[in-house]
């Protein structure tokens, strides 16, 4: 039979899709070197959206998908905010009960209250929970 021909170091480039990235690779010696990220239309909606919250109220995960047409992409929004650059205000989005529920080793939920406190929101803990009044300080676009 024919014998395969093998790829050229640096002639391969590939492209790798999921719902929050893509990803441009190139073949290298010894594997792949990654060209360029590109964060979903999605991903930046998000970041756009929630950077005009402002300081002194919230949104929810889910008020934030509906507004940009994906109202059951709560958990997206999540994961958006998750690896979201550092000037997104993040902070100003909570859970739709108005608790802090961000899962992030990065960002605890002690950094978001206290960023949230110094931005003027008033916030509670209750049965272990950090809690905001959502009929005080949801964001209304």
């Amino acid at each position: 039979g024919s014998a395969s021909r093998r790829p050229q170091i640096g002639s391969q480039k590939a492209v790798l899709f999921c719902s929050r990235v893509s990803i441009q690779l190139k073949l290298i010696s010894g594997g792949f070197a990654i060209l360029k990220v590109v964060l979903s239309d999605f991903y930046q909606a998000v970041y756009k959206l929630v950077k005009k919250i402002p300081k002194g109220k919230v949104a929810t995960y889910g008020q934030i998908a509906s507004l940009l047409g994906k109202p059951k992409a709560a958990r997206l929004v999540g994961w958006a905010l998750a690896v979201c650059p550092h000037n997104i205000p993040w902070q100003r989005v909570v859970n739709r009960e108005g608790m802090i529920s961000i899962e992030n080793l990065n960002y605890p939920k002690e950094l978001q209250v206290k960023i949230l406190q110094s931005e003027g929101v008033k916030i509670i803990k209750q049965n272990n929970n950090w809690w905001i009044d959502l009929k005080k300080y949801l964001w209304s676009k």
